[in-house]
């Protein structure tokens, strides 16, 4: 029996990515009968794109100081899709439906061997 899983990669996104991918997930959760309590919830994840947002626009006009909120903001959200992630691997129940309706991508279980060549 293959287990699905969230793929956790969305951190190594650009910013640009990331917050794109965000996105993908405020609407995956947003009146989502299969997945209705994730612990962020929807308003909240929106805050925190915004914020996230407003940072990436202001770290490209340049400054230390501008690209230190924006590492910030970029490590809340990923802690907030970390989280959302577990919830989502946990109440899925082997459903990939349900998982990639969450706006996340799962694992590949393909272990096959290939020839390189």
């Amino acid at each position: 029996m293959s287990s699905i899983r969230t793929n956790r990669k969305y951190n190594k996104l650009s910013d640009t990515e990331l917050s794109r991918f965000l996105a993908r997930t405020i609407v995956g959760f947003t009146g989502s009968p299969d997945l209705p309590t994730p612990p962020v919830l929807p308003p909240e994840l929106t805050s925190q794109k915004t914020a996230f947002d407003t940072a990436i626009v202001n770290a490209s006009r340049g400054g230390s100081l501008a690209t230190a909120i924006k590492d910030a903001a970029r490590a809340v959200v990923v802690s907030s899709l970390d989280k959302n992630a577990s919830y989502v691997d946990i109440n899925c129940e082997e459903n990939l439906t349900i998982l990639l309706s969450s706006g996340y991508e799962a694992v590949s279980t393909n272990r096959s061997r290939q020839v390189l060549g």
